[in-house]
């Protein structure tokens, strides 16, 4: 009997590990007003593999995440439909230039602007990656408000209020 404790114990043990552990989705974003304030610089740090999973499933067929130019049209693409701006009138204002990606083993760099009209009230529609996983959370720190102000969005709230206009 002591050695089946010990079997039981050990299978346990080992499998521990994987039980336990909670994958965690999220992403992060800067967005600052470039000097003339006529366009949104946006800096969005996500997990890489769930981006290549995003671009994999809009494609139908798999994408592996690489800085390459096909990537980078598939990735601005993407982001024109999960990261957006809207006005008050219903006015939409997309992504419209990937400027860069940064791509490591644990997070992807995405650099990016949206030309947007700053006289506008403005709310910000970031579903980034959740149509990867349901329980994906952004956040998003208007560099112009106080870091305590970052934003929160979730599959229940994806749109929030960003800039009131000048």
């Amino acid at each position: 009997m002591n050695r089946l404790s010990l079997i039981i114990f050990l299978a346990l043990l080992v499998g521990a590990p994987g039980a336990l552990a909670h994958p965690w989705h999220t992403s992060f974003a800067e967005l600052g007003w470039n000097d003339d304030g006529d366009t949104l610089e946006v800096s969005l740090r996500v997990l890489p593999e769930d981006l290549e999973t995003a671009l994999t499933w809009r494609r139908g067929e798999t994408v592996v995440l690489a800085d390459n130019p096909d990537v980078r049209s598939q990735t601005l693409a993407y982001l024109a439909e999960r990261f957006l701006l809207h006005s008050e009138s219903g006015e939409v204002f997309r992504p419209g230039r990937l400027l860069g990606m940064e791509i490591g083993h644990d997070a992807a760099w995405l650099y990016f602007t949206i030309a947007a009209d700053t006289g506008l009230r403005l709310s910000l529609y970031n579903a980034v990656l959740m149509d990867v996983e349901g329980t994906q959370t952004n956040r998003a720190r208007p560099l112009w408000l106080a870091p305590r102000d970052t934003l929160l969005f979730t599959a229940a709230r994806p749109e929030q209020s960003l800039w009131q206009g000048r």
